[in-house]
């Protein structure tokens, strides 16, 4: 694989690898705690994470579109599920845990329902 010609792919690359750096770390950080409200947010950012790194990936290097449209496919779901756990944690910091856990499956749901959009209407 070649380093993709366009600078504003490859600026765009940068940014994803210092994002994932920063959002593993803060994963690492918050896997340490063993409650609910830590996890949550620890697998927040442990999927921004990987969606960042692939993203770097697929900004940063020249491959063929069926390549790149096959990679964005775990960014998408991997980014569907941040959504959905960052929404399930800013509702257990604003309404408590039974609220948050209530929430999980159905955010869960959208977050992979996000995915599933992308295959049907792509772009």
């Amino acid at each position: 694989m070649l380093i993709h010609p366009s600078p504003y792919e490859r600026i765009t690359a940068l940014t994803d690898i210092f994002l994932g750096i920063l959002a593993a770390w803060g994963a690492a950080q918050l896997f340490a705690f063993a409650d609910f409200r830590h996890q949550i947010w620890a697998w927040t950012f442990c999927l921004l994470a990987i969606a960042s790194f692939l993203g770097a990936i697929a900004h940063g290097f020249a491959m063929s579109t069926k390549t790149n449209d096959r990679l964005w496919m775990p960014i998408n779901v991997a980014l569907g599920l941040t959504l959905g756990l960052f929404v399930v944690g800013a509702l257990f910091d604003l309404s408590g845990e039974s609220v948050a856990r209530q929430a999980l499956p159905v955010m869960i749901a959208l977050g992979f329902g996000f995915f599933l959009i992308t295959i049907l209407k792509p772009g």
